[in-house]
């Protein structure tokens, strides 16, 4: 977003300024115009509305973060764009962050899904727009390993946090059916977080837990050497408004599998660059990530597809062609 923001300098863009409540360090797209309270909620709030004096157009990344907005009453009002992005705005979502959606002059949704489950539970909302995601480049990786040469390696990459369930628990107890058909499959666990020791006690109980490796952190370096050789992605969450995981596993050329619960089966094409699956219903999971690992061409030409289809609707290019003509209606239609 801000790399499209800074590309519009000079267009629809003539002046801007970043601020930040909480990032301490850089804001590499912004760097020369940047500037971060450091968790100050206070120097934000006052830099947030003092900023109407020079400014015409507030973009806030999450509502959170639009509290602020045109609070002082001897300052002009400005109009403002906001994100949602899923959870925030789902059941148990903080009444400020409705009341933020309601107020503002656009809204951003990251996919159908996500709009559909706020105006379910909350009601219509004036001026919503869906505007997908995208990776942050038009680069595809550099060179892979053939996918026959690829051993059976199932990568999953989420933070584990509490209340924020992303299939780990799911995916740990599929795990012995999968192991059961496909010995020597391995699943790879990449991310951190609060619950992290919760599911890694959950994968040691497991009669499989020697094939289930928690990698933490990983370098982007390593990162991409474990897309290169795995042969699926799986992630079979209940909360993804999106799912940016899903868009970059599929620039890598992975089958995705994905569940009923979320917003997976609008970013997989379920049967063709992966498979949308119940991961409540027995065996379902499992069966799921059989069918892929036992077929390797079935599962290549998956990916293939996932690859192209990464290309034309999640590519950056194609999340700026989507964004920029939002920023634009949103700056026209106050002008």
């Amino acid at each position: 977003m801000a790399k499209v923001i800074i590309e519009e300098q000079g267009q629809m863009v003539n002046d801007l300024k970043a601020l930040s409540l909480s990032d301490t360090y850089p804001m590499t797209q912004f760097v020369e115009n940047a500037l971060t309270t450091k968790g100050s909620y206070l120097k934000y709030f006052l830099y947030n509305n003092l900023a109407r004096v020079k400014f015409n157009y507030f973009l806030y990344d999450f509502l959170g973060v639009m509290r602020s907005h045109n609070i002082l009453p001897f300052l002009p009002k400005r109009p403002s764009m906001v994100w949602a992005h899923g959870i925030e705005v789902w059941q148990n979502a903080r009444q400020c962050h409705i009341e933020n959606l309601r107020n503002a002059d656009y809204v951003l949704f990251n996919s159908h899904y996500t709009k559909k489950r706020v105006e379910t539970l909350h009601g219509q909302l004036r001026k919503s727009h869906v505007c997908w995601l995208g990776t942050e480049t038009d680069d595809a990786p550099g060179t892979v390993v053939p996918y026959h040469n690829r051993k059976p390696l199932v990568l999953i990459v989420a933070r584990m946090e509490k209340g924020r369930d992303k299939g780990h628990r799911s995916l740990i107890r599929s795990w012995p059916g999968v192991i059961k058909k496909i010995p020597d499959a391995m699943l790879k666990i990449v991310g951190k977080g609060n619950d992290m020791e919760n599911i890694r006690k959950i994968a040691d109980m497991s009669s499989t837990g020697s094939s289930i490796d928690f990698l933490g952190f990983v370098s982007d370096e390593n990162l991409e050497d474990l897309y290169k050789n795995s042969r699926l992605f799986v992630m079979p969450s209940h909360g993804e408004g999106f799912g940016i995981v899903y868009i970059e596993a599929m620039r890598h050329g992975l089958p995705v599998i994905g569940s009923v619960y979320d917003a997976a089966a609008e970013v997989i094409s379920h049967g063709k660059t992966g498979l949308i699956i119940d991961s409540e219903k027995n065996g379902e999971l499992a069966g799921g990530i059989i069918e892929v690992l036992s077929n390797r061409e079935k599962a290549r030409h998956m990916g293939e597809q996932g690859f192209l289809r990464w290309q034309k609707h999640f590519s950056y290019s194609s999340f700026k062609d989507r964004f920029a003509t939002h920023l634009g209606a949103f700056i026209s239609k106050d002008s």
